[in-house]
């Protein structure tokens, strides 16, 4: 089941249009811990949050460490470098 999501998934992205823009992984992931998992978000007390994050892996300026987000936001999270699934 997992192989089969992870292979939809794949799909998904290849198909994804790429806007040829610079890469601020950190500053999406500043606006889902302050926007999305909050009651006000859909954030559920007790239930598990689940982050998929799909990035070109190539970011641009001073950005900070996605760690310090992922550990703020106490999530299980998949990283998909798009270029990988190229």
């Amino acid at each position: 089941m997992i192989a089969s999501f992870v292979a939809d998934l794949k799909r998904l992205v290849n198909n994804m249009d790429y806007l040829k823009t610079g890469t601020r992984t950190d500053r999406g992931l500043e606006l889902v811990a302050d926007q999305l998992y909050i009651p006000e978000g859909g954030d559920r007390p007790g239930a598990r949050n689940l982050l998929i994050i799909i990035t070109d892996g190539n970011s641009q300026g001073k950005t900070r460490p996605l760690q310090k987000f992922l550990m703020k936001l106490k999530v299980c999270y998949l990283l998909l470098r798009s270029r990988i699934l190229s």
